[in-house]
C-alpha cells in the first residue's frame, strides 16, 4: 500500500483494533468497580485497595514474560489468552463477592492485560513498513482509549443504578476478541519488506522463515512463509 493509503487497509489492523478494543473494555469496565463489589461483599477500605493492587502487581510481572512467551507460543495463542484470561474472571466476578476469590480473579485478570498490553502494542508498529508506524501507533491509541473514556467513568454509576452484572458482562466482551487473534491473511508480503534486514528480535514459534517478512501485509509478489512478526 502507498504511503498515503488508509492505516485501516492494512491487513490485520481492523482485527488488531478489535482485539484492542475487547480486550481494554474488559480490563476498563471492571477497573473501577471491582473493589465495590468486595465492599458489598463485607470487606473494608484496605480489600477494596487490595483489589487492584493485585491486579496491577500481576500485570507488570507478567509483562516482563510476556516476549518470551509469545517466542514460545506465537502471536495467535498469547493475544487470544490475554483475551480469555481477561474475560472469563471478569464473568467469575458474579459468583461471589468476598475478598479472597476477587483477589484470585483480579491476579488472573492481570496476567492477561499484562499478555494483552505488551503484545498487542508491539504488533501494532510490527504491522506497517517504519515510516507507517506513527500512524499504526495513532491507530491502537484510538481504538484502546474508546473503552477507557466511555467505560471506566460510567462502570460505578452503571452499578450502582442497573446493578453489577452489566459491568460484569461488559469485562466479558474481552471473549469476543478470541476469533480476531488468529485472523491472518494470506503469507504474502511486499517485494520491499521481502529485502530489507530483519529486525533485531529473537524468533516466535510462528516467525517467518527465510528472508524477513512483515507481518499481515496485502498481497503483492509472494514470500512463502508465515506473515507474523518477530517477538517485541
Amino acid at each position: 500500500m502507498g504511503p498515503r493509503g488508509s492505516i485501516w487497509q492494512v491487513p490485520g489492523m481492523l482485527a488488531l483494533a478489535w482485539v484492542s478494543l475487547t480486550g481494554f473494555s474488559g480490563y476498563a469496565a471492571l477497573l473501577p468497580v471491582a473493589p465495590l463489589w468486595v465492599v458489598r461483599g463485607g470487606a473494608d477500605a484496605a480489600g477494596a485497595g487490595l483489589v487492584n493492587f493485585v491486579l496491577l502487581v500481576a500485570t507488570v510481572l507478567t509483562q516482563f514474560g510476556t516476549p518470551g512467551l509469545v517466542r514460545r507460543i506465537g502471536w495467535g495463542h498469547t493475544l487470544a489468552a490475554s483475551m480469555v484470561l481477561l474475560g472469563v474472571p471478569a464473568l467469575l466476578h458474579g459468583v461471589t463477592a468476598d475478598l479472597a476469590p476477587v483477589l484470585s480473579l483480579s491476579a488472573v485478570r492481570g496476567v492477561g492485560f499484562g499478555l494483552l498490553t505488551v503484545a498487542i502494542s508491539a504488533a501494532a508498529v510490527l504491522l506497517v513498513t517504519p515510516g507507517r508506524r506513527g500512524a499504526a501507533v495513532g491507530a491502537y491509541s484510538l481504538a484502546i482509549s474508546l473503552p477507557l473514556v466511555a467505560l471506566m467513568p460510567t462502570g460505578v454509576w452503571v452499578a450502582e443504578a442497573w446493578g453489577f452484572w452489566p459491568v460484569f458482562a461488559v469485562s466479558g466482551l474481552s471473549l469476543l476478541g478470541v476469533p480476531a487473534c488468529y485472523a491472518r491473511p494470506p503469507s504474502t508480503c511486499p517485494t520491499a519488506a521481502c529485502t530489507t534486514p530483519p529486525p533485531r528480535h529473537p524468533p516466535t514459534a510462528d516467525a517467518p522463515r527465510g528472508r524477513p517478512c512483515a507481518p499481515w501485509r496485502r498481497r503483492r509478489p509472494p514470500c512463502s512463509r508465515s506473515p507474523w512478526p518477530a517477538a517485541p
